[in-house]
């Protein structure tokens, strides 16, 4: 396998974000800044076309795959978030009611 640099255009780049989740797989675009991409090993077999498409889909597959543990940490740390909104609350609650007996005192 080796290596072949092929630039990225910066017009790729505008319409393909960095961040996975801004980037849109279907979209032509996003295939051809993937298989424009630099690092992109390229089989030194006589079948290039099927080594690129073969690797643009795994990318995809991944990508979708990073999706959707997105998703899902967003999912865990909203719950964690909600979870702290009620512990500090009923702290909240339970230094009132100590407060309040503490001043009838």
């Amino acid at each position: 396998m080796t290596y072949v640099p092929v630039p990225l255009l910066a017009s790729d780049i505008n319409h393909c974000a960095i961040m996975f989740s801004e980037c849109d797989e279907e979209s032509p675009v996003s295939i051809e800044a993937l298989v424009r991409s630099p690092s992109l090993p390229i089989h030194s077999s006589s079948n290039h076309a099927t080594s690129l498409w073969t690797i643009v889909m795994r990318l995809q597959n991944e990508i979708k795959t990073l999706r959707l543990d997105v998703k899902n940490l967003q999912l865990q740390l909203n719950e964690e978030k909600q979870e702290r909104t009620l512990a500090i609350a009923a702290l909240q609650s339970k230094n009132i009611l100590k407060d309040a007996k503490e001043s009838k005192c």
